[in-house]
């Protein structure tokens, strides 16, 4: 099944940075599930496609900024069937294994050592799993710039999602872990995220979502 997108479902009050005091909320029929998530730079991305394999993928970003030249970038990707054939235990270990080779990317395009931080969250409803994390590469390989961010893996019933919020600025020695606590509130946003099952046939807004 296609991706569906929803321009708008929804706001919600919540506790995000000062550009916005409240989050709306978008519903997307992304493969076996409804995701409804955060929309924190708008309602239409800026660049969403989809592969022959099964795997969508959505970007957001700020006005002015483009997906080839940006500071912050909210993503989502949606990953069909890979959990179809796991248990609950063996969909936490998939879960685990999505954030591991998200770090593990991280690594291998950073010039400096990364910084990285479990997060524990108390959202992700819906999700069989869910795992979040921080991570931060203080010099991006090749570049003059930094660049960090906060990210929620959820396992649903038989496909994976993942929701991102990124950043870039200049390069440095190393993060500042005082500082980290403007990321908490990202990442509070990102885990409002609830998967959904719905009849087949259900159209947007996707009721039995409410």
């Amino acid at each position: 099944m296609r991706a569906k997108f929803l321009s708008i479902a929804v706001l919600v009050a919540s506790s995000v940075p000062a550009q916005a005091q409240d989050v709306m909320l978008a519903r997307e029929q992304l493969y076996g599930q409804v995701l409804e998530h955060p929309l924190v730079f708008g309602v239409e991305p800026a660049f969403h496609a989809e592969r022959a394999d099964g795997f969508y993928l959505m970007e957001w970003v700020p006005e002015g900024q483009s997906v080839e030249d940006w500071q912050q970038m909210q993503t989502i990707t949606a990953h069909r069937a890979v959990g179809s054939n796991h248990g609950d235990d063996q969909a936490a270990a998939l879960g685990e294994n999505i954030a591991v080779n998200f770090l593990t990317g991280y690594r291998d395009n950073c010039a400096t050592e990364v910084d990285a931080l479990p997060l524990p969250i108390t959202g992700a409803q819906g999700a069989r799993a869910a795992f979040a994390a921080y991570m931060g590469c203080s010099q991006v390989r090749g570049t003059d710039h930094a660049e960090e961010m906060v990210i929620l893996v959820m396992v649903g019933a038989s496909d994976s999602y993942t929701l991102q919020w990124a950043e870039r600025s200049p390069a440095r020695a190393a993060f500042d872990r005082e500082a980290f606590s403007r990321w908490r509130p990202r990442i509070e946003a990102l885990t409002l995220a609830h998967l959904c099952t719905v009849p087949d046939g259900e159209e947007p807004p996707y009721p039995s979502c409410n």
